[in-house]
């Protein structure tokens, strides 16, 4: 159920899966890999979770619908030797501040090219 702070849960967790159909955009994959839990989560079709993982690179990525390959993928994450200061160092690139700044930075872009 819903937790008004779930961050001591990441914590606990040796993973976190995401086995969704359609994804846009997991924030939960960010928050946790910022906390240093790994992940787990379904290659959708929006690609907001390869795009988060980078591929695979921070993350392990399955096919969506595919029950045996997710948890194949779960059993594994378990063996593998995570570096997780380089996944919370990851993560960190979806912080505030880089969001202002690249959000800034788009601005500035436009209006040097829509305005006089």
């Amino acid at each position: 159920g819903y937790q008004d702070n779930p961050y001591p849960y990441y914590h606990m967790a040796d993973v976190l899966v995401l086995p969704s159909r359609t994804e846009a955009f997991g924030m939960v994959l960010i928050e946790a890999l910022a906390l240093g839990c790994p992940v787990v989560a379904t290659d959708t079709q929006s690609g907001g979770p390869s795009s988060i993982l980078d591929g695979g690179q921070y993350g392990m990525l399955c096919k969506p619908n595919d029950p045996k390959e997710l948890a194949d993928a779960m059993m594994n994450c378990q063996s593998f030797d995570w570096n997780i200061p380089m996944l919370k160092e990851w993560a960190m690139r979806y912080s505030n501040e880089r969001s202002i700044e690249a959000y800034a930075r788009l601005l500035r872009s436009r209006r040097t090219r829509y305005m006089p």
